[in-house]
C-alpha cells in the first residue's frame, strides 16, 4: 500500500484535496490556515474505497493527527 503527503502551507494555501490515482491507497494534505490569534494546520486525506473502507480511513487519519499534535502537546501546560 502506497501513499503520500504534501503540504500546501509553502504554497499559502489552507487547505485542499489532492487526488489519488490507483497507484495509491490514499493521500495526505497538510495546509497552514491563518485565520485567528494561533495558526492552525488543515489536514485532509483522500483514499480510493477500493483500498480501505470508511472506518479504515477514518482511523487512520484520527492517527496521523494525533502523530502530528503529540510533539505540541508536550510542549503546552
Amino acid at each position: 500500500m502506497s501513499f503520500f503527503l504534501i503540504s500546501l502551507a509553502a504554497f499559502g494555501i489552507d487547505e485542499g484535496t489532492v487526488p489519488v490515482d490507483d497507484a495509491e491507497a490514499f493521500g495526505l494534505s497538510l495546509g497552514a490556515t491563518r485565520d485567528g490569534p494561533d495558526p492552525m494546520v488543515a489536514l485532509t486525506m483522500s483514499y480510493r474505497p477500493s483500498a480501505l473502507s470508511i472506518a479504515e480511513a477514518a482511523v487512520l487519519l484520527g492517527r496521523v493527527r494525533d502523530l502530528i499534535e503529540a510533539p505540541y502537546l508536550l510542549l503546552t501546560d
